[in-house]
This record gives C-alpha cells, structure tokens and sequence, in this order.
C-alpha cells in the first residue's frame, strides 16, 4: 500500500442519506476519492448515480450523513 491510501481522501461522503418526498433514494451510501486516483461510479439507471453525485456537490440536501473535500466538512455549503 502506498502512502497516498494513508492520506485524507479529497472527497469523502459518509453514511448520506437521500429522499424525494416519501421515497428514499439513497440509505447510507459511503464513498472516498483519493488523489491521483481513478473512480467511476457506475450502476442500472435509476440506481441513484446522478443523486448521489448532487448530494455530494450540494445541489440536494441531505436527510443524514455528511460530506467533505480535504477533510473539511462541505455538508451545510450551497
């Protein structure tokens, strides 16, 4: 394992949570990018790719969980 997996993640989304209305999209999704990395994030549609890339860029509020780029939490910024 090389020292960059040892490092804070550039973007780390914890345990978020997604709903629209009623209907719960995302429950408890985590997921870290390491610098210097690759990362796709893949999946049916309607799997919640696109939802859980606004919920990590602040476009959709979170129900739970939290977001943060370099070890700063971003989860409450617009």
């Amino acid at each position: 394992m090389t020292s960059q997996f040892l490092e804070e993640p550039v973007l780390r989304a914890r345990d978020v949570n997604v709903q629209y209305g009623d209907s719960v999209v995302l429950e408890n999704v985590s997921l870290s990018l390491q610098a210097g990395t690759l990362t796709a994030l893949v999946g049916a549609n309607g799997a919640g790719k696109s939802t859980a890339m606004k919920a990590m860029f602040g476009m959709l509020n979170l129900r739970g969980g939290k977001v943060s780029i370099g070890g700063a939490d971003i989860t409450a910024l617009a």
